[in-house]
Formats: C-alpha cells, sequence, structure tokens
C-alpha cells in the first residue's frame, strides 16, 4: 500500500512536514497549504512543540527575485541552491491551470525540506531562507524571469537574468 493511501500516514506525514516547515520559518499560509492542516490545528500543533511567537515569519512571503540578484555572493548562493534543487527533484516541473506544481503539495513539501536542510548543512550561513527558496523553484520551473547556466569560464553554475544580456560569467571569473 502507498503510503499516501493510507489515512494515518498521510495525517502523520503531514504533522512531520509542518513540524519542518515550522523549523523552517514557513509563514501560516504556506504550511496551510502544502500540510492542508488547518490554522487552527497548526497553532495547537505549534503550541505543543513550544514554538515562541517571536520565531514566527509573519505577512506576505516573498514575492520578488531580486534577494538573489544583489550582490554577487546572493547570485552564487541561488545558483548553488538551484543546483541542488535539481539534484533533490525539488523543482516543480510541470504545471496545472493556475500555476501549481503537478506533484501532490505534501510530497513536494517533503522534497523542498529535504532540499533545504541539505543546502544549509553544506552553506550554514546562507541568508536565503525557505520561502526565498520556494520562490526561486518556482521561477526557475517557469524559466520566465531567471534560468540557470553555466559560467564560460568555469563551469560554474550561475543565474541569469532572462531579461538582461546574457553574461555568462560568474563574479570569481570576472575579476
Amino acid at each position: 500500500m502507498n503510503e499516501m493511501d493510507d489515512p494515518f500516514s498521510r495525517d502523520q506525514m503531514r504533522i512531520d512536514v509542518a513540524r519542518r516547515m515550522v523549523c523552517h520559518q514557513a509563514r501560516t499560509q504556506t504550511i496551510t497549504h502544502y500540510t492542508n492542516l488547518t490554522r487552527n490545528r497548526l497553532a495547537t500543533l505549534r503550541r505543543r512543540w513550544s514554538v515562541s511567537q517571536d520565531t514566527r515569519r509573519r505577512g506576505p512571503p516573498p514575492r520578488s527575485i531580486a534577494i538573489f540578484l544583489r550582490t554577487p555572493r546572493a547570485r552564487s548562493e541561488a545558483a548553488a541552491l538551484a543546483t541542488m534543487c535539481i539534484n533533490f527533484d525539488a523543482l516543480p516541473i510541470r504545471f496545472l491551470a493556475g500555476g501549481a506544481d503537478a506533484r501532490p503539495p505534501l510530497v513536494a513539501a517533503a522534497r523542498y525540506c529535504e532540499t533545504f536542510e541539505a543546502y544549509r548543512a553544506c552553506v550554514p550561513d546562507s541568508k536565503i531562507e525557505f520561502e526565498e527558496m520556494l520562490l526561486l523553484t518556482y521561477e526557475l520551473a517557469k524559466g520566465e524571469l531567471v534560468k540557470l547556466s553555466t559560467c564560460t569560464g568555469c563551469n560554474a553554475a550561475i543565474l541569469l537574468l532572462t531579461c538582461e544580456k546574457p553574461r555568462r560569467i560568474c563574479s570569481h571569473c570576472d575579476r
């Protein structure tokens, strides 16, 4: 039997993924979207897990990719994270009507958590947050604003804006 077919296993997976997303400081609307838990159930779980109110993110999730393009370091980190998303199969490959990922949201969320945890293990001082990673994965999958390429000098992964003239060289080779 598939784990998603068993109601108890599915509910346990929802709670496990919600806990991981809470640890990554995802906003309530993001967690409820991916896990299908209600806001009240999530509030109860947060109290049970002793999550303090000041560690929670509030407000709308990030919507601008400018955070990945401000500095050479941010571009490098975003390119590294995008590469990890590809390796962990965390990019939404196919989109349904309305721009939704074709995978079940709970499965997608588990992959995003695995990817983010692996990325933070490799780059512990990164400034990229969990929901910023979600934004990056959707923008890369759509391919309208940014795309992943390789540096002509060293073959490192680089992030390119699709609207500007491609400069296929990383900040390290540019020096």
